[in-house]
């Protein structure tokens, strides 16, 4: 199996944080000033097939190395296998991670190290894969069991190069997984209610903070939970709707964001949180699933997900005054953000329409004026 598709160039640059007013067309024209020669060269979204053989793609989880280059895990139905896709000068190269898993979540290490954790399809064993210049590792974090059953993993690395691990185990608790030197220890966050596929970041001091949906469908509250490594705090965020399925990141300054949708009022929902209390507010009043949501290191909030309707890949993003809605792609599912250190938006999804892998890569806001001085950047 390969994947050959156009190179595109890969750019490391650290954007400050820029205080201008947002103007919803930077997206696409790419400039502050509004130049013209700017704005026409300015790229849009650029949207390709990543993986046609068969029927793949499903539960994509997609990451960025050091050096911007994008790393896919995704399951492929045909062959009941879980692959990981990587994009390199000449284009897609596609191997496989291990037979029969399924529901990937994949991190990369500063070092390029690949992480990911998943659910063995026949044992519902909870797993872990890492790769180095040596190949694929495969272990067993937890066994169905002791509680693993995880369908979707969530995964995420210290600071300390510690792998953090989220499930909700078949008794329906809410887990946590730490992987060191010293091997695994599993415990219970949450022993109560039915959780419902977990999102775990990690904060700039170590910090574990993991939102999920709790309870039985219909009712499901969206809960947060939080461990500085010795305590677990759990709470309530919103318990008035039908959550399902939330994502979770991490602002520099400890700022804690959720999407998640709320099945109740079919409607897209943004939580967050700095500590004292929530604040919650809608995002697409039109609906949204499977949301996934990432930071820019201006603080622009970025949120990806099908319209729950039309099935339409939509982005969501906030200048931290109002959001600002477009439409990337049609018959999609289960997408996965990344933003570059040069602030490109990077998504993987699944075709619903075709059973095909998706990308979908946009250079961000080319010409905004990255350094804050008046003219506009590159």
């Amino acid at each position: 199996m390969d994947g050959v598709r156009t190179a595109l160039a890969w750019i490391v640059l650290g954007l400050p944080a820029c205080t201008q007013p947002f103007d919803p067309a930077l997206l696409r024209r790419g400039c502050d000033a509004g130049d013209p020669e700017d704005a026409a060269a300015a790229p849009d979204w650029e949207l390709e097939t990543l993986d046609s053989e068969g029927e793949t793609g499903k539960n994509p989880s997609l990451s960025l190395d050091a050096e911007g280059a994008a790393h896919v895990a995704y399951r492929d139905e045909s062959d009941a296998e879980l692959l990981h896709a990587t994009r390199g000068a000449t284009g897609w190269t596609i191997d496989t991670v291990e037979i029969g898993g399924r529901g990937p979540s994949l991190a990369v290490a500063p070092d390029g190290t690949l992480h990911a954790a998943y659910r063995d399809a026949s044992a519902a064993d909870l797993r872990h894969a890492v790769s180095d210049d040596e190949g694929w590792r495969l272990e067993t974090v937890e066994v169905d069991s002791e509680g693993g059953s995880a369908w979707v993993p969530s995964l995420a690395l210290g600071p300390d190069g510690a792998v953090h691990i989220a499930f909700g185990a078949s008794s329906g608790e809410l887990r946590h997984a730490l992987g060191n030197d010293g091997g695994w220890t599993s415990e219970t966050v949450d022993p109560g209610g039915t959780v419902v596929d977990p999102s775990l970041a990690m904060g700039p001091d170590g910090e574990v903070h993991i939102a999920y949906a709790s309870g039985d469908a219909g009712t499901r509250a969206l809960r947060h939970a939080s461990s500085d490594g010795d305590v677990w705090t759990l709470e309530t965020v919103d318990s008035d709707g039908d959550s399902d399925a939330p994502a979770i990141a991490l602002a520099l300054d400890g700022v804690v964001h959720i999407a998640y949708p709320d099945a109740s009022s079919g409607a897209l929902r943004h939580a967050f949180s700095d500590g004292n209390g929530w604040t919650l507010e809608t995002v697409d009043p039109d609906g949204g699933v499977w949301p996934s949501l990432a930071l820019a290191s201006d603080g622009w909030v970025h949120v990806v997900y099908p319209n729950t309707w039309n099935g339409e890949l939509r982005h969501a993003i906030f200048d931290g005054e109002r959001w600002t809605l477009e439409t990337v792609d049609a018959g999609v599912s289960m997408p996965s953000l990344a933003l570059g250190a040069d602030g490109t938006i990077h998504v993987a999804y699944y075709g619903s329409t075709d059973g095909d892998l998706r990308y979908a890569r946009h250079a961000g806001r080319v010409g905004r004026d990255p350094s804050c001085d008046g003219a506009p950047g590159e």
